[in-house]
């Protein structure tokens, strides 16, 4: 027969091992947040001819430089840059960790995506809407 002790006992044990697992899933929740915000993503960037320039020229540019209305490409796998509207392509994104959502979320032409998140197996063009502090 068990009596009220061993209770106690096994109650206070149970609520010590979910604490310890918890604390255990937010350390580890917490590294794979920092992890992808250390690493910027360096976009590659069309952008329009300038003096002695191709009419397209890709080139790679710090993500702080970003500017409204810049085509970004984004590969599979990459981080999005900031917020944008899809011009090309189309794509899975990994919104998880801004919506919550745990399954990825189809993109086509002309569909809004948020700076942050993760893209899937496509290659798209993104028009940037929002860029720096905006986003």
């Amino acid at each position: 027969m068990v009596t009220g002790d061993q209770r106690s006992t096994a109650l206070a044990v149970a609520s010590a091992v979910g604490i310890i697992m918890i604390r255990s899933l937010w350390k580890k929740a917490a590294e794979s947040w920092e992890k992808l915000s250390d690493e910027p993503p360096t976009p590659k960037t069309p952008r329009t001819h300038g003096p002695g320039g191709s009419a397209w020229e890709e080139r790679v540019i710090p993500t702080e430089l970003l500017q409204v209305d810049d085509i970004v490409i984004i590969r599979p796998g990459d981080k999005i840059p900031a917020d944008g509207i899809l011009v090309r392509g189309a794509s899975f994104v990994d919104e998880s960790m801004v919506t919550g959502e745990t399954m990825p979320v189809q993109k086509r032409i002309g569909d809004n995506i948020i700076g942050g998140t993760v893209n899937g197996d496509g290659r798209v063009d993104l028009r940037i809407t929002r860029a720096g502090y905006d986003t």
